[in-house]
């Protein structure tokens, strides 16, 4: 669903407009989360990364909705699903 909602915001705007940037920066905090919350278990950075994650999805929902309304839709389970990785990751953080 990620990759479907970027490649219509791809066929949809310039690489340098706001959605298509948005799209962008979410791919790559993506990408960073993954080695510095397993690999490297620094916690507290993974949850300012995923935090921040979370914010970019939210704002890629927000800029499309009017847009592209079905690339919005597409990244709503996405929100979901990084909020409670967001909550595992701050609880984890917590306990240690």
């Amino acid at each position: 669903m990620i990759a479907v909602a970027g490649w219509r915001t791809y066929l949809q705007e310039e690489t340098t407009a706001l959605p298509m940037q948005l799209w962008l920066t979410q791919m790559i905090l993506n990408f960073l989360w993954s080695p510095i919350f397993f690999t490297l278990h620094h916690m507290a950075f993974a949850l300012a990364i995923i935090l921040t994650l979370l914010a970019v999805i939210v704002g890629f929902i927000w800029v499309q909705w009017r847009e592209n309304r079905l690339a919005a839709v597409l990244f709503i389970p996405y929100a979901a699903w990084v909020a409670f990785a967001s909550l595992l990751n701050y609880s984890l953080y917590r306990l240690n």
